[in-house]
């Protein structure tokens, strides 16, 4: 639907989201296999149309004697519910007692998206919206215990992006469709480079959602993925660019009771520099927002291979122990992380099927044994006890698991679409599945994360149900004084999004 205060064409604003154990090298070798026979197909799988990606024209609102400034809101739901196999010590929520397995229903994200442009030039983008609400968890400042204005009721509602974009310099496609650009921009934005997963699309995604380890500092130096600072995007011929100058949020850690030999975060005023560069292989790829697909349903046919970085100095620091009083800072350290990364999406024949494959590295530097563990969605009380279990791990309770530090860390997702004719009126049906091989310093020893699901696309991303099977690494203390991995742990996620 279109409301005008005056009539006159105007150009689309295009596509809004233009946004187990066989061995790691076994997959590794899999996914470049995938990448090879896209490249070699390239040239010979004709384009074609997928009826299955919506437009996502909707209601448009131009303004101006001659409407030329167009507004568009856009909305997303996601909606969990997670049975999950609790880490050893998990308490009930209501008494001292073993909670083995739980459930839990939530909203992972609600979010309002207002996009507009003022001619062809300028651009501006607020998004707004909630995360990770659930029954005892997610509530808004000022809520806490049970009751009306209980910890889990009235979320935050917060500003996760605003900026302005001006398009400085813009030449047409050329015979292959690719055209030259540059934008620069400016706010509290997601230009922030270091991959392509970093920079991924809330529907669009080929799992379920994100490793989460993808944005190295997240809720730490950044608000949701975002900090405020200025960008510079766009396209030359075949490369695309993204290069952004942040002033990251403070983050601080405190000052531990007994000094050792791990960084931890430490506040300072230094801005961060970011970026990701990519070189395409086969189609050109709109970026009206700055959010990435991680499948388009078998719509384009690419290969991208792309490198991106993240620095700030002295944002982490070691303490040394001073007798008879608070410890003092030893030494500080700069975040950075460099990534390489390969991103493919190939139709296959005349089918409707389609192969996507996707494998990153990150190498991580944060200070010597920085380490970070979260849980998604964790609902696990405080009450939890090592006294119910002989054991705990060392990330805590609930679906606890190592999440990111110094270190590398490797991450693979393959994806296969399954033709037309295997369900009717144009629902479609893509199995995924993801290996995550984490090797860092604190830890001493690898650990490995796998998933396995699927996408029942109704109307492409834009409603879809997916299931997906998460096993977890379990890691544990030793005697010695190291850590070891003992086996996993799963959760099974059950998602329904919509997004117009």
């Amino acid at each position: 639907m279109e409301l005008r205060v005056h009539y006159s064409n105007i150009l689309s604003l295009g596509n809004v989201y233009s946004t187990c154990h066989l061995g790691v090298m076994r997959t590794y070798t899999l996914l470049l296999a995938l990448c090879l026979a896209a490249a070699c197909a390239l040239a010979q799988t004709p384009p074609g149309e997928n009826p299955l990606i919506p437009d996502h024209r909707g209601l448009k609102l131009y303004v101006g004697q001659d409407s030329q400034a167009v507004f568009r809101p856009i909305l997303v739901n996601q909606f969990w519910a997670k049975f999950t196999h609790n880490n050893p010590g998990t308490a009930q929520v209501n008494a001292a007692q073993p909670d083995e397995r739980s459930t839990t229903f939530g909203m992972r994200r609600v979010r309002v998206l207002l996009l507009a442009e003022l001619g062809d030039r300028l651009q501006a983008f607020t998004q707004i919206g909630i995360n990770n609400q659930t029954f005892a968890s997610g509530g808004g400042s000022g809520t806490g215990g049970l009751g009306g204005y209980g910890q889990a009721k009235k979320p935050q509602v917060f500003v996760h992006d605003a900026w302005t974009q001006y398009r400085m310099a813009y030449r047409a496609q050329d015979a292959e469709g690719f055209p030259s650009s540059l934008y620069v921009g400016a706010g509290l934005h997601y230009y922030h480079g270091i991959s392509r997963l970093s920079q991924g699309g809330i529907p669009s995604q080929l799992l379920l959602d994100f490793p989460i380890f993808n944005f190295p500092d997240i809720e730490q130096g950044n608000q949701f993925a975002r900090q405020f600072g200025v960008y510079a995007k766009g396209d030359v011929r075949r490369f695309h660019y993204r290069l952004a100058v942040n002033q990251p949020f403070l983050s601080n850690a405190g000052v531990p009771e007994l000094p050792d030999e791990r960084a931890r975060d430490y506040p300072t005023r230094n801005l961060s520099l970011s970026g990701h560069v990519e070189y395409h292989f086969g189609e050109w790829e709109g970026h009206t927002l700055p959010f990435r697909p991680m499948t388009y349903i078998g719509g384009k046919r690419l290969l991208n291979v792309g490198i991106g970085f993240y620095r700030q100095p002295d944002a982490t620091a070691t303490y040394r122990a001073t007798p008879g009083s608070t410890p003092t800072v030893a030494e500080t350290f700069a975040k950075s992380v460099i990534s390489a990364d390969v991103y493919a999406e190939q139709p296959i024949g005349e089918s409707g099927s389609a192969l996507t494959g996707y494998l990153v590295y990150y190498r991580y530097d944060f200070g010597p044994n920085y380490y970070r563990s979260f849980g998604l969605l964790n609902t696990a009380p405080g009450n939890s006890s090592a006294q119910l279990a002989p054991e705990v791990v060392i990330d805590g309770f609930g679906n606890a698991e190592p999440l990111a530090g110094t270190g590398g860390i490797t991450h693979v997702q393959l994806g296969y679409l399954f033709p037309t004719n295997t369900m009717r009126r144009g629902v479609r049906v893509q199995a995924f599945g993801a290996l995550s091989h984490k090797d860092l310093d604190f830890l001493g020893v690898p650990v490995i994360k796998y998933d396995l699901g699927a996408n029942l696309f109704l109307r492409g991303h834009s409603a879809k149900l997916s299931a997906q099977v998460g096993l977890r690494p379990q890691v544990y203390a030793t005697p010695a004084g190291g850590y070891e991995q003992r086996g996993h742990r799963g959760e099974l996620v059950v998602q329904m999004q919509v997004a117009l």
